[in-house]
């Protein structure tokens, strides 16, 4: 390996852009691997932070699934209460006396009692 010193230069006298290229290649490995740490840190906390983002839409899109579902169900029994209680209110199928509703097909039978 040549060195400044070797090739008969004193790295003292170099100019600026000299010392610093011999510094580069002096340190050329260390450099590159301080470099290329940082560029994979950087891809790792890209690739944390995607991920996690990723989870986070998950967990939201779950959470929306969820009560979407559940407003189905509350709207479903609403429908169905309501379809009920039609078919109990309707004034031409039923004789409503002192709080009874009796359906108008039963009243020959009750009138016989």
């Amino acid at each position: 390996m040549s060195t400044t010193t070797s090739l008969g230069r004193d790295p003292l006298f170099l100019s600026s852009s000299d010392r610093a290229a011999a510094i580069k290649i002096r340190f050329a490995d260390i450099i590159v691997k301080s470099s290329s740490n940082k560029s994979e840190a950087m891809m790792t906390i890209r690739r944390e932070k995607l991920f996690l983002q990723l989870q986070e839409k998950a967990r939201i899109e779950a959470r929306m699934k969820v009560r979407q579902e559940e407003r189905l169900a509350v709207l479903k029994m609403e429908e169905e209460e309501e379809a009920r209680s039609n078919d109990l209110r309707d004034d031409e199928h039923f004789f409503i006396d002192h709080l009874v509703a009796v359906p108008i097909r039963l009243l020959p039978v009750l009138s016989n009692i």
